[in-house]
């Protein structure tokens, strides 16, 4: 079975979620290997059009999300078909994942890869864990043998991240999800160390040569911002084991993909407001720094939380800032 995961071409799938795991270490992968892209995936079937692009006065053709199809052939192990979608489908997901399984069983492939999230009452100072879940038991076996991998004994797995291996199975092609573990309270910031994690396993059970010093970088720059946003709330007398909820196995499509810069404003502390809510705010004007288009969603949490006024002048100074 060795020999068969090491020399059988490998589709892997992307789908976005939840701090942009997946999203990061599909697309590391397709830049570090320079994989080409191949094929496009039709997908007008799978995605309702809820909006519309304008330009100058001009309403655009909608156009549905896509899904790329890139390949690396490898001179001396397997190939692989890496699959990068935009979106999560709308609807009949399902169909989309027998559609992209059949394209790549037709393109070689033999085996499946996905990647996805895993939010937990984690620190982000400590090393990030993988967990596994798949068909096939001797591909299980294999990223097993990593220290950090855990099997995923039980929970689900929402989003195409999880569907495609079902649409895989059904074909008899064995599958197996990496689902890399980062602090439940910074969902909504890229996470680059668990990224790192997945495809370090994914290295190990293919043997694909990846470097991944680069993605190593981004993730230690993340964890200095992540753990200072902890130490004000620690600061203030905060408990911040509270606002870490227990483990979820869960992916969300974000609307996009924010950078973290967070401010170097003390956190306000806000009588009887939960610190789940108070880091929920830091990491909206973490984002909302490095993307304006994040300050809708902060000032609709403020509202909704009745702090507006607590954090005006915070969230003005956001907008007297050079873009």
């Amino acid at each position: 079975m060795s020999d068969l995961i090491h020399d059988t071409p490998w589709l892997v799938a992307v789908w976005p979620g939840m701090g942009s795991v997946a999203a990061l270490a599909g697309t590391y992968l397709v830049g570090k290997l320079g994989a080409k892209p191949v094929a496009h995936l039709p997908t007008r079937n799978y995605f309702d059009i809820e909006s519309v692009q304008v330009d100058e006065g001009l309403i655009q053709p909608p156009r549905p999300p896509r899904v790329v199809i890139y390949r690396w052939e490898n001179p001396s192990g397997p190939d692989l078909l890496i699959s990068i979608a935009e979106a999560q489908p709308s609807r009949n997901g399902f169909g989309l994942a027998e559609e992209l399984v059949d394209l790549a069983h037709d393109l070689g492939a033999r085996r499946i890869a996905t990647f996805a999230a895993m939010a937990t009452p984690s620190d982000p100072r400590a090393p990030a864990r993988v967990f596994s879940a798949g068909t096939d038991v001797h591909l299980l076996e294999r990223v097993d043998e990593r220290d950090e991998v855990h099997r995923l004994e039980e929970g689900s797995i929402s989003g195409l991240n999880g569907v495609l291996l079902a649409a895989g199975a059904a074909r008899n092609l064995p599958g197996v999800c990496l689902l890399g573990e980062f602090p439940f309270f910074a969902s909504g910031v890229p996470q680059p160390k668990a990224a790192a994690a997945v495809l370090r396993v994914f290295r190990h059970l293919t043997g694909v040569p990846l470097d991944l010093d680069e993605l190593d970088e981004q993730a230690q720059v993340v964890e200095q911002k992540l753990t200072a946003i902890l130490r004000r709330l620690e600061g203030q007398g905060q408990d911040t084991e509270r606002f870490l909820p227990s483990p979820l196995v869960r992916e969300e499509t974000p609307a996009e993909e924010p950078r973290i810069e967070p401010n170097s404003e003390a956190v306000p502390t806000v009588a009887g407001l939960d610190p789940a809510v108070l880091a929920h705010i830091e990491a909206l004007f973490a984002e909302a720094e490095a993307d304006r288009a994040r300050a809708l969603a902060l000032k609709a949490l403020l509202d909704e939380h009745g702090v507006f006024r607590e954090y005006e002048d915070r969230f003005l100074d956001l907008f007297k800032q050079g873009n």
